[in-house]
């Protein structure tokens, strides 16, 4: 998993996604669907068609512990635990056996550092028959009415 893509599939995957078709309003209809669905424990919901916008709609993608575990790549959080126990008590080896089975944990520390990019941020354009150039509005959802 790189990126959001790359979690909205796992969730898929995992039985973790609900995908919603049907049009919906973000103004207060999204929010209200997503508190029923996560009180009852139900997964993540992607709206595609969010009213009044082309952008889609991912909602309650952290919203179980399941979840949380799937994004963290581990199985149970006493797991996510022992492994940041593990990395974070290394010992100096002894022998060479000892210095072969560190590698593996440093390589794993290696993972979580910052990267430097060298390049600009590289403006996109999507080419997707849904995307609609003149409606770039970012779809906002409310959960509670702006009140006057």
């Amino acid at each position: 998993m790189k990126d959001l893509r790359g979690f909205i599939e796992l969730l898929q995957g995992a039985g973790r996604l609900s995908v919603v078709d049907t049009p919906v309003d973000p103004v207060l209809e999204i929010s209200e669907i997503a508190d029923r669905v996560v009180k009852a424990g139900g997964p993540a919901l992607l709206f595609t068609h969010p009213k009044g916008s082309s952008f889609p709609v991912l909602i309650n993608q952290f919203g179980s512990d399941q979840q949380m575990c799937l994004a963290l790549r581990a199985g149970s959080y006493d797991e996510l635990a022992a492994r940041v126990q593990s990395l974070v008590s290394l010992e100096v080896p002894t022998g060479a056996w000892g210095k072969v089975k560190t590698l593996g944990k440093l390589k794993d520390l290696a993972g979580v550092a910052p990267r430097t990019v060298k390049t600009e941020c590289s403006r996109s354009t999507s080419t997707s028959s849904r995307f609609n150039a003149s409606d770039r509005r970012m779809p906002v959802t409310l959960s509670r009415p702006i009140s006057p």
